[in-house]
């Protein structure tokens, strides 16, 4: 729901929750899910890079 832009108070009261903090637990994580994803993606080329000068070329796989 917070993807397609609806506000956390309507979708506490479309998911009939009493809490917020339930309805953004459960309905906000695909956005943060996507930010570490992001975040993989641009720590993914160090990653290998120190890992080959660590471990010598072709030191392994952060793929995954």
């Amino acid at each position: 729901m917070a993807k397609a832009g609806v506000a956390l108070t309507t979708a506490q009261k479309l998911a009939r929750h009493s809490d917020p903090k339930l309805t953004s637990n459960v309905y906000t994580l695909p956005k943060e899910r996507a930010q570490i994803e992001k975040a993989f993606l641009i720590a993914k080329p160090m990653i290998k890079a120190s890992w080959t000068k660590c471990c010598g070329v072709g030191g392994g796989s952060v793929d995954g």
